[in-house]
């Protein structure tokens, strides 16, 4: 895997603080996505001049050290940025963080915590997973992923979980059987994110299953250059005034406070969905507009709606965001379903972002 991306964009990690917020961000992302720790650590660190205290960029700040194998800083790093403020990501970053450092006892404590307050978030179990699996406490850790199992049945996180369990187990029949779950998920026609696939290839190595394992690195390689053509285009703009031809002028530039990096949004599977729930979804779905499957996020947001929850969804185009709000309608016999929608205000937006 490539490990220059900003050189290849033509940048320095100084260059990178002068960028507009929400682009920078999303270089910061691709760097650590692609463990170009080393690079990422630098940009943070000239981010980090500028605001310190941002609790986003302490939080890729450690997984960037993370990634380095320095789980001491790594640690020190959230110390400081639980003293400002903690949420549900950083507090699982943590446990990871001392899992790294081989001090299950204090993940373990992080993770019966999670749970124990939230136990309808996916993170919260597969992180107490781990840290059974860790523990080579197995019966324990199966047991979670059963409880898993019970609310996202389908979910990557439980698949990826129980190839890691009976990988530490030694069984790789087993183990094989879920990747093989997984990785048909590509044929389907979902793209898999670049953790996923280099989970994926890293265990067909460990089992010897070489021609699996240079499938998913092909897959990887795609994703890569993929990513990488996206991000260039979405910087453009900025490049061409960042990296200026030499002998020309040096473009006057302000530095910009370092925004803060926002916490990912959670997976759709991260919302809990019965079988009763999706069962109903389904067959008004079929019922009332023809469609016998659904896309991903549909049933989640759905279900959402209507349990009363508030739920936000972010859909690509063609995504089925109108079903998402035309079918829990049709449902509601209670209400009013008042749907805005800001066609103008993103036609304009659309304009405004095409090429001169």
């Amino acid at each position: 895997m490539k490990n220059d991306t900003l050189a290849h964009l033509g940048l320095t990690p100084d260059q990178v603080s002068h960028i507009t917020s929400r682009r920078r961000t999303r270089l910061i992302n691709f760097l650590l996505r692609w463990e170009q720790f080393e690079t990422a650590l630098a940009c943070l660190e000239e981010m980090l001049a500028f605001n310190p205290g941002l609790v986003t960029l302490l939080d890729a700040q450690a997984r960037a050290l993370l990634g380095l194998d320095q789980p001491d800083a790594a640690l020190d790093v959230m110390h400081a940025r639980h003293q400002l403020r903690t949420s549900l990501s950083s507090r699982v970053l943590e446990a990871r963080v001392h899992l790294a450092r081989g001090d299950s006892e204090a993940a373990l404590r992080i993770a019966d915590k999670l749970t124990g307050e939230r136990s309808d978030v996916i993170s919260g179990w597969d992180l107490l997973g781990q840290v059974h699996v860790a523990r080579d406490d197995f019966e324990t850790a199966l047991a979670v992923y059963g409880r898993l199992a019970d609310q996202f049945p389908s979910s990557r996180t439980y698949l990826l979980g129980m190839l890691a369990l009976h990988q530490a187990r030694g069984d790789f029949v087993t183990a094989s059987g879920y990747a093989v779950r997984m990785q048909r998920r590509i044929a389907e026609g979902e793209v898999l994110p670049a953790a996923t696939l280099r989970t994926l290839r890293d265990y067909y190595q460990a089992s010897g299953e070489t021609n699996r394992a240079q499938d998913m690195q092909a897959a990887l390689d795609t994703l890569y250059d993929t990513e990488l053509a996206e991000l260039e285009a979405a910087l453009a703009d900025e490049l061409r005034i960042l990296t200026h031809r030499p002998g020309a002028p040096t473009p006057t530039i302000e530095a910009q406070p370092a925004a803060p990096i926002p916490e990912p949004l959670p997976e759709p599977d991260a919302v809990p969905v019965s079988s009763q729930e999706r069962h109903r979804i389904e067959q008004a779905t079929q019922r009332h507009f023809g469609f016998s499957t659904l896309l991903p996020g549909q049933a989640e947001t759905m279900a959402a709606s209507l349990r009363d929850q508030d739920v936000l969804t972010v859909l690509p185009t063609g995504g089925g965001k109108s079903l998402c709000y035309q079918l829990p309608a049709l449902l509601d016999d209670d209400g009013t379903t008042l749907v805005i929608s800001p066609l103008i205000a993103l036609m304009k937006d659309q304009v405004d972002s095409l090429p001169d």
